[in-house]
């Protein structure tokens, strides 16, 4: 159902990307143009988000590859070794290690050949192998459900939208020079200040609500190949707690809101704009697996 809810929630703005080149298309006298437009920029903007998010992400993240000879580091990568057997994946993901205080955790890749799992070092630090094996396990699990290239289509999407609504809003100022009536022109110049903050608004809240859903379908993962939901769910109360005494550097270390979606858990400001659901109820619905 999750993932349902998820195609249907991309299927929707994905419509709004190709009304904002129905909008340019007027724009520019011909909306055949303006779709026209809007599927070249998606099939620029997605694989070039798509090609460059790894990178991006690791420079972001100041994560670095584990250090075998670091005990914690090496135990941690055996625990990926033998979750990634119990989850079916064709190899097993690289460790990173993020030189970050708080606890946290991330994977990317938009394959399972090409994916990455990033701890913090606070988490090593935090945490206990029962409760490392159920993050690993959860992160896995976007590996698997291949929610790492969902997060990444949703971001060609956004980047697309804003793009056409830049467009159609000075293409729509310019009509005013042009032999189009000056009503025409203004009208649509009105619709196009009025929708670019509510592209980005809409795209934020799309990013987030897809994110949400594929969070309890990873907690379940995890659950699955640990064989028990006591470790993630023992984990999360770990970051529950942890989360009660993060700081603005704490946040800003881990990459800020721009990377939130990607954590296992991160601050919530108010449930329309969360990233994650809420810790409790994720904790609640693993206790209830027993």
């Amino acid at each position: 159902m999750n993932t349902v809810r998820s195609t249907l929630l991309l299927l929707v703005f994905a419509g709004v990307v190709f009304f904002l080149g129905v909008l340019l298309g007027n724009a520019l006298g011909d909306p055949a143009t303006g779709v026209g437009i809007a599927f070249l920029l998606l099939a620029v903007m997605i694989p070039f988000q798509l090609f460059t998010v790894n990178s991006a992400i690791k420079k972001l993240t100041r994560g670095r590859p584990a250090n075998p000879n670091v005990s914690k580091e090496r135990r941690c990568q055996e625990i990926i070794a033998q979750l990634a057997h119990n989850a079916g994946l064709p190899c097993v993901p690289p460790l990173y290690v993020s030189n970050t205080r708080a606890p946290n955790a991330f994977a990317s890749g938009l394959t399972p050949k090409s994916a990455f799992v990033c701890v913090t070092q606070g988490l090593l630090d935090t945490m206990n192998e029962h409760e490392i094996a159920g993050v690993i396990g959860h992160e896995l699990g976007h590996v698997k459900h291949g929610d790492i290239k969902l997060n990444t289509l949703v971001a060609g999407l956004i980047s697309s939208a804003l793009l056409l609504s830049m467009g159609v809003y000075y293409l729509s100022g310019g009509m005013r020079g042009s032999s189009r009536s000056t009503r025409n022109g203004g009208l649509l110049m009105l619709i196009a200040l009025l929708i670019q903050p509510l592209v980005s608004l809409v795209g934020q809240l799309l990013q987030m609500a897809i994110s949400r859903k594929r969070e309890y379908a990873a907690d379940a993962f995890a659950a699955k190949v640990n064989g028990q939901a006591d470790g993630i769910a023992d984990a999360l109360e770990v970051l529950q707690n942890c989360e009660k005494g993060m700081t603005r550097k704490d946040v800003q270390e881990l990459g800020g809101s721009a990377l939130a979606s990607m954590y296992i858990s991160f601050p919530n400001f108010g449930a329309l704009f969360a990233t994650h659901p809420p810790l409790e109820e994720r904790i609640r619905r693993l206790r209830s697996m027993r």
